[in-house]
């Protein structure tokens, strides 16, 4: 009776196995290659629908003749292990989901990688083009898992034997965490967290004549206004906003600093625009304007919040590794691993930090290589 209970324990393992695709598909290990992006935000279209739209966005497009093939293998809750995969490679979504690999058919390749599978030399890839792409695996018992989902990518305009690829920037929008009434008719707004962003504020007023001052910073003072004079490197902005008579909605715009906007400095895509460091937005007005609404969007490099877990019985050292997640995830907003806000230029040692800190707290690769490639030729 045993025996008979763990070979049907065995039956379903095999079938899971077999009814289970692989999942997580990367190309040149990206994985967002079928994701469009419009000024920081994601759209719904996909890579064709931008196309056939005619949809100006931004792609994560592969720069590589030869671009390389990934994907996590279905889990069965068992020790199965991939003896063999085969990939098809297609011009469109209907050959590829008839199995027509009218670019390349890899057939069952007998091999356990799964990682940086690259497309043969022999096949060529043409720019400007977007190709999909699956596969399917077999396990140590030759049971055949079904195909995956189809993952479409994109050609650059150019391609180059090998070629980091990499995402565009992309922003997110927040609400304060806590609002404050101040003296004075002042309202201060705490976001919670430091980030690099950019302030929206949409106010009402009764004239044409009416201003309104924006304290931007990282610290407050004792008696909880935004601190304009900050000790160290820390950042503090003040600007005059002219109001129009009604309601708007207000982009501010921070001035470039000559110290991190240089010639050697990673610059802000025109797409995003400049980007300040704070958390503190404090707003001095007329009794006659009124505060509708105050956000932020922040800027970085796109980051699975959700790819790394930690816990302990020790809030501290909970804490901790929140500031250090969050500080890893702050300082993508280049797309380089830059040195803060100070010069905005990658730095050899300051790289190596942020790449392991990097791999620790999210599952991108890319950031890290296309940071190095950068220093092999601007060296410092």
């Amino acid at each position: 009776m045993r025996y008979i209970f763990f070979l049907g324990l065995l039956a379903a393992g095999l079938t899971a196995f077999a009814q289970t695709a692989p999942t997580s598909l990367r190309t040149d290990l990206l994985l967002h290659t079928d994701k469009v992006w419009s000024n920081g935000f994601l759209t719904n279209y996909t890579l064709d629908g931008a196309d056939s739209a005619r949809f100006i966005g931004q792609l994560a497009l592969i720069r590589s003749s030869q671009p390389s093939f990934s994907w996590v293998l279905p889990s069965t809750g068992g020790t199965s292990r991939q003896t063999a995969y085969r990939i098809i490679l297609s011009t469109s979504r209907q050959k590829n989901q008839t199995d027509a690999g009218d670019v390349w058919d890899s057939g069952k390749v007998m091999s356990s990688q799964s990682v940086g599978v690259l497309l043969p030399a022999s096949q060529k890839l043409d720019t400007n083009q977007i190709y999909l792409w699956k596969v399917k695996v077999w396990n140590e018992r030759n049971q055949e898992s079904t195909f995956s989902q189809s993952k479409a990518f994109r050609t650059a305009p150019r391609l180059t034997t090998y070629e980091t690829p990499f995402y565009p920037l992309v922003k997110t929008e927040e609400a304060p965490r806590s609002r404050r009434t101040l003296a004075g008719q002042r309202i201060m707004y705490d976001f919670g967290k430091d980030a690099f962003g950019q302030v929206f504020l949409t106010v009402s007023s009764a004239s044409e004549s009416d201003t309104l001052m924006v304290h931007l910073g990282e610290a407050v003072t004792a008696d909880g206004h935004v601190n304009e004079k900050p000790s160290g490197t820390l950042r503090y902005r003040q600007i005059r906003v002219p109001l129009q008579k009604g309601t708007h909605r207000y982009a501010i715009q921070f001035k470039p600093d000559k110290r991190n906007t240089g010639p050697k400095a990673i610059l802000m895509p025109d797409y995003i625009g400049e980007v300040l460091p704070f958390r503190y937005v404090e707003l001095a007005f007329n009794p006659a304007t009124h505060i509708e609404q105050v956000v932020r969007q922040i800027v970085t490099y796109p980051f699975d919040d959700n790819a790394t877990t930690f816990s302990s019985s020790d809030s501290t050292l909970n804490q901790i590794w929140d500031l250090c997640k969050h500080t890893i995830k702050a300082t993508t907003f280049t797309g380089y691993y830059v040195d803060g806000d100070r010069e905005r230029i990658p730095y050899e040692a300051d790289a190596l930090l942020n790449q392991l800190s990097h791999y620790a707290t999210d599952a991108e690769y890319n950031m890290a290589k296309r940071s190095l490639n950068y220093l092999v030729f601007h060296a410092t």
